[in-house]
């Protein structure tokens, strides 16, 4: 129990963390899939774990260096939640070939993904990283 003590506001950052990661980014890749029967869903359960597990790791080993991990987090973060905002609202996933075809398209279509809802996303989110940090 002093382990657990010692070390509780490092389990409850990274808790935290995890949690921010979980609802910003992950869970936008599961709204849309159709569950169906009861193994289905806990098949996706098992997959969101596992892909958390491993996300977990990363955010872990990018903590241990501190001024790296103020630096590159939140901007990660941001970049992430943003492509998760897309993926939830527009029910797409993002590859190569989307990526080439918005970089190929003209400006004023690609202004049009801004809307106010997504604006409203983008200030909620710095509101909470400013927060947490």
């Amino acid at each position: 129990m002093e382990k657990i003590k010692v070390y509780k506001k490092e389990i409850q950052f990274h808790l935290l963390l995890n949690i921010f990661v979980a609802l910003f980014i992950t869970i936008a890749c599961y709204v849309h899939v159709p569950f169906g029967t009861v193994k289905a869903f806990f098949i996706y359960v098992i997959h969101f774990l596992l892909l958390q597990f491993s996300v977990f790791g990363f955010i872990y080993i990018l903590s241990l260096f501190k001024r790296v991990f103020i630096l590159l987090f939140p901007i990660l973060f941001l970049i992430c939640a943003c492509l998760s905002f897309w993926v939830y609202t527009q029910d797409i996933s993002i590859d190569f070939g989307m990526i080439q075809a918005i970089s190929e398209t003209n400006l004023d279509i690609a202004v049009d993904v801004f809307s106010w809802l997504f604006l409203i996303y983008i200030y909620c989110l710095l509101c909470l990283l400013y927060l947490s940090f």
